[in-house]
C-alpha cells in the first residue's frame, strides 16, 4: 500500500469528531471510508469526474490491476505444458 493510505486520514478524523462517532475501525476500513468520503466531497465540490478520478487514483485494487497490465499476456496465457 502506498504511504497516503497507511497513515491516519485527517478528513476521517474531522468527520468522526463532527458526527460524534466513537467506534474505531481497523486501518484498512478507515482508509476505505476516508477514500469514499473524499470521493463524495470531490463529486460535490468539483466537476463530476473529480470524484471518480480520486477513487481510481487512490484505490489499491485499481493500482494493483494497473501494475499487472505489463504482464497481461503472461497472466492470461495457459499454464505451461497445456498447449
Amino acid at each position: 500500500m502506498n504511504d497516503s493510505i497507511q497513515r491516519r486520514p485527517p478528513f476521517l478524523d474531522r468527520v468522526r469528531a463532527r458526527l460524534n462517532v466513537g467506534a474505531r475501525p481497523d486501518t484498512a476500513t478507515a482508509a476505505g471510508i476516508a477514500r469514499r468520503l473524499a470521493s463524495r466531497t470531490a463529486f460535490v465540490r468539483w466537476p463530476p469526474d473529480a470524484g471518480a478520478d480520486l477513487m481510481l487514483h487512490s484505490d489499491p485494487d485499481v493500482s494493483a490491476a494497473l501494475a499487472a497490465f505489463p504482464r497481461l499476456k503472461e497472466l492470461l496465457a495457459p499454464p505451461a505444458g497445456t498447449r
